[in-house]
Order: C-alpha cells, then structure tokens, then sequence
C-alpha cells in the first residue's frame, strides 16, 4: 500500500508556537475557545487586525483546555472550530453559513494536539467549499472534511 503522508501540514508550526484562539476570540466565539486549547499558525490569524494574506488557507492545533484526549467525535468539532479559511481573501469577515459539512473519521487519534490545515479552492455563484485535514501527533490522517457553505457578504 502506498502511503504519502504530509505532516506537519505545510509548515504549520508547533503548537507552542501558534497564537492562542481564546487570547484572539470575538464577539460569539470567545465562548467556545474559552475552551479549547486551539491555535492558529501566526501567518494566518492577521484577518483580524484586517490584514488578507490572499490565502485561503488556515493552518492550526486543536486541543481542549483541560487536556481530555481527542477522541473521534471530538474531530467533529475540530472539522468547524477554525475561522474560515476565506477570511484571509479580500472578502467580508463576515458569517458563513454552512449548508452541508462531512467529516470522514479515518483513525483514533494518538495522544496530543491534532494539527489541522483548511483551505478553500473555488468560490462561485455566492457558495464556497472548505477542506480540511487533521493529523494526530504521530504524523496519522486522522479525519478529512469538506463543508460547503455560502459565501461571505457585506
């Protein structure tokens, strides 16, 4: 069987090394990464000073804060605990509805912070999709997603 793992996912950093989603939380959302232990890479959480970097693209770790393991439904929430990947093209910072997510489980994770890279490819007729991919501390696809969802508007 061939095997093409990428880990870390594009030059994610480690996890120390990422910026805290509770110390950078607003309006709605402070709630839930109050408890979370999620980060987001540093090059990809300048939307919020309004800074694009023209990547639709959103590397990061997905933990909670009191240290429970990662089990397989907590890859669910991992699958839409990010901001959108679209937040850093020069579009709205704005609500993107879901209409459809899938998440395929494909592994118990390992022990660890889960490392998670979403990215969105095409943007047309007011709809977008997002796939993501998440990998446990040793280096394993755990979990693909894919959400389509509408588009930011003003």
């Amino acid at each position: 069987m061939d095997e093409h793992p990428t880990f870390p996912p594009r030059g994610l950093l480690p996890f120390s090394q990422c910026v805290g989603m509770a110390e950078s939380a607003v309006d709605n959302f402070a709630y839930i990464h109050g408890r979370l232990g999620t980060r987001i890479h540093p090059g990809d959480v300048h939307f919020r000073e309004g800074v694009k970097s023209g990547q639709a693209l959103i590397r990061g770790w997905f933990a909670f804060n009191d240290e429970r393991p990662i089990d397989t439904r907590a890859l669910l929430l991992a699958s839409d605990a990010f901001p959108p990947s679209v937040f850093n093209l020069d579009l709205p910072t704005a609500w993107v509805p879901t209409i459809e997510l899938t998440v395929h489980t494909r592994a118990i994770p390992a022990p660890g912070p889960v490392a998670c890279i979403f990215s969105t490819r095409y943007i047309q007729n007011g709809l977008l999709e997002e796939d993501g991919e998440m990998w446990d501390s040793n280096g394993v696809l755990v979990a693909q997603s894919r959400q389509l969802a509408l588009a930011p508007r003003q």
